[in-house]
């Protein structure tokens, strides 16, 4: 079973979440070695740790489904990321660590590969080699291919997105 990236836990959130990666984003300082201490932490700051935890000593694949418990999306979003917020694993300092390239890899090797229609389109759309090369393709819920496929191929935006396109392209107009 391969799923998308924001399936699995992502080390280099947890590594940045525990202040021990390094930063992606454009940060003026890397914050101090060691984890954050947990006192005055609220219920969301507890379950991020447990997650973290989770992701370092009791987990060999990342997966949420194989969590003990199910865990808040504020939560699962801190420790995890999209493929379009992804560097890729080469460019990434937790890349060679990666639970979802290496769910990948695993997939690379087996006779029988199974995802979601929302995935494989988007790997047809993206160009992006997650699927290893195959003969045949069974999807279930067919009738909904059309529609999933147009939203991976297609754009999409709302009103608020339109309004910051014009505001941004006015300056250039």
């Amino acid at each position: 079973v391969l799923k998308g990236r924001s399936n699995y836990v992502c080390l280099q959130r947890v590594a940045e979440v525990n202040g021990t990666g390094d930063q992606l984003l454009l940060d003026a300082e890397p914050a101090p070695p060691g984890p954050a201490p947990d006192s005055g932490l609220g219920a969301l700051g507890r379950e991020i740790r447990r997650l973290t935890s989770w992701a370092e000593h009791d987990t060999t694949t990342g997966d949420r489904a194989e969590l003990p418990f199910e865990p808040r999306d504020a939560a699962w979003t801190q420790v995890s990321v999209a493929a379009r917020d992804c560097p890729g694993a080469t460019r990434c300092p937790s890349g060679p660590r990666c639970f979802a390239e290496k769910a990948r890899e695993r997939a690379g090797l087996a006779d029988v590969v199974v995802v979601n229609t929302h995935l494989y389109a988007t790997a047809l759309a993206s160009g992006a080699d997650i699927r290893p090369p195959h003969d045949v393709g069974c999807f279930d819920e067919a009738h909904e291919l059309e529609d999933i496929a147009s939203s991976a191929f297609g754009f999409e935006m709302g009103g608020g997105g339109l309004a910051g396109l014009g505001r941004c392209s006015r300056a250039q107009l």
